[in-house]
């Protein structure tokens, strides 16, 4: 059994970046969003790669594991404010099917959704903090980690003024505008017409790569190029 969560890969692709440049740069862990000028640079050597692994992570798990032993959530629709509650009920019933998973009771999954996922309350988002910092600190770099570190562009860290706000351990400061070019666009674009194609009988995986096409459209429609 298994739980596949998608982040639409616009999003997905530079808040990896910023991790990556949060750790270059010696900074705390979800603090700080990279300069713009220093994900461009990082985008151009590394989006074709990156767009790549995130097609073959979903083709693995898809082909991986029968669709009755698996859920596909997408990272967008549990943290929203209204639709989230309702999907973290659907992945607490998806748990209670398995053997040996201790699971809450189910009227009282919107109340723990509001604490783990939008951080409620100081003392949850210390807890928060202080999780995230373990595992931050254990997780082993990769080579290929080690390789992008040494690309992600080192900058001073931001002045007080830009900080994150107490409270807010989940938000980065700094712009939180990442662009892309026509074309990388359009290859995000292809790339779910090619798994939607592939995976022709994954209704929640068309409809959720469908809501990523629309969601990239708007932005070409927005950089005045044709939609896809």
């Amino acid at each position: 059994r298994a739980i596949v969560i998608l982040r639409n890969p616009k999003n997905a692709i530079p808040s990896y970046f910023n991790f990556l440049y949060e750790v270059k740069n010696h900074l705390e862990g979800h603090s700080t969003r990279a300069p713009v000028e220093a994900w461009v640079a990082w985008r151009d050597v590394h989006f074709d790669e990156e767009i790549q692994l995130w097609k073959e992570h979903l083709q693995y798990w898809l082909s991986r594991f029968d669709a009755n032993k698996r859920l596909i959530m997408s990272y967008e629709g549990i943290t929203d404010p209204v639709a989230g509650p309702i999907f973290a009920t659907e992945l607490s019933d998806f748990l209670r099917q398995s053997r040996g998973v201790p699971v809450i009771e189910r009227e009282s999954v919107p109340c723990i959704w509001k604490i783990v996922i939008r951080y409620r309350g100081d003392a949850a988002a210390a807890r928060a903090d202080q999780s995230r910092r373990r595992l931050n600190l254990a997780a082993p770099i990769t080579p290929e980690i080690h390789r992008s570190l040494q690309e992600a562009a080192p900058v001073a860290p931001p002045p007080p003024s830009q900080a994150a706000a107490p409270g807010t351990t989940t938000l980065r400061s700094g712009a939180s505008f990442h662009p892309y070019t026509g074309p990388q666009i359009d290859r995000m674009i292809g790339v779910f017409k090619e798994l939607t194609t592939e995976f022709k009988e994954e209704v929640r995986v068309g409809q959720i790569l469908g809501a990523y096409a629309d969601a990239l459209n708007g932005v070409k429609q927005a950089m005045g190029l044709p939609v896809s």
